[in-house]
């Protein structure tokens, strides 16, 4: 019996009926907002999961799907793989499905500033004629889609790539990770095979200008440890950047 197939037939809505009574109307409308994102994928892509061709590969496919095509954020994208992964242990027990990994959720740094969908796709979509801008862009962008740190992407190999996904040792804490890659990872690495070489003082130094380039220059409130004015202990402020 089909996986992804039997979202259309009794399957997937004996399923639906089952868990509809433990669970919230707002529950339930997410259930059949990742139902409609299966279906909708198997439209578009014309293809169709069954339990035997329901592997790593295919399901990476999905994803970049729902991150590339859907413009979806980590944290919606995370509830619809919960989803899908509950379904399919409960369809077939059997399937093996250590490879729907779920994206651990971290509490955000007070500092870590994150780009808008808008300001990613003016960054993404702009034509740029200065290589250096061209390459800080392509290496911010790899940062942004697969979590790399700079040091890690200045070592990379094409060794890593696997199945998909990239694996490797992280430099910092030692651990191994497995960032899936994208369609627009691909293209980046497809360019030469590795990634643009820079130092750090650098990239900071042109990642700057790149984004006063293209106007995305909003104000930031971050949160700063400032000395009291009695000269005793300290405060946080929040204050704002550019």
């Amino acid at each position: 019996m089909n996986v992804l197939q039997s979202l259309n037939v009794k399957d997937y809505i004996n399923y639906l009926m089952l868990i509809e009574s433990r669970l919230t109307e707002g529950s339930m409308k997410m259930q059949n907002r990742t139902y409609n994102l299966c279906k909708e994928y198997q439209k578009k892509h014309k293809k169709e999961w069954d339990i035997e061709t329901l592997n790593k590969s295919f399901y990476n496919d999905f994803i970049n799907f729902l991150t590339q095509k859907k413009l979806l954020v980590k944290s919606t994208l995370q509830g619809h793989v919960k989803r899908l992964k509950a379904f399919v242990k409960e369809n077939y027990p059997e399937h093996n499905v250590c490879y729907m990994k779920l994206m651990t959720s971290k509490q955000p740094d007070q500092n870590v500033i994150y780009l808008y969908d808008s300001e990613l796709n003016i960054l993404k979509n702009a034509v740029l004629h200065k290589f250096s801008f061209r390459k800080i862009r392509d290496l911010f962008l790899f940062y942004c889609y697969t979590e790399m740190r700079y040091c890690n992407s200045q070592r990379y190999n094409p060794s890593w790539e696997y199945d998909g996904t990239l694996e490797f040792r992280m430099l910092k804490t030692g651990g191994k990770t497995y960032p899936l890659l994208f369609d627009a990872t691909k293209d980046i690495l497809n360019e030469g095979g590795r990634l643009p070489k820079i130092s750090d003082q650098k990239y900071n130094k042109y990642l700057k200008e790149l984004f006063t380039h293209l106007g995305l220059t909003r104000q930031i409130p971050i949160l700063e440890k400032r000395i009291n004015p009695g000269g005793k202990g300290y405060k946080i402020v929040e204050v704002y950047r550019i």
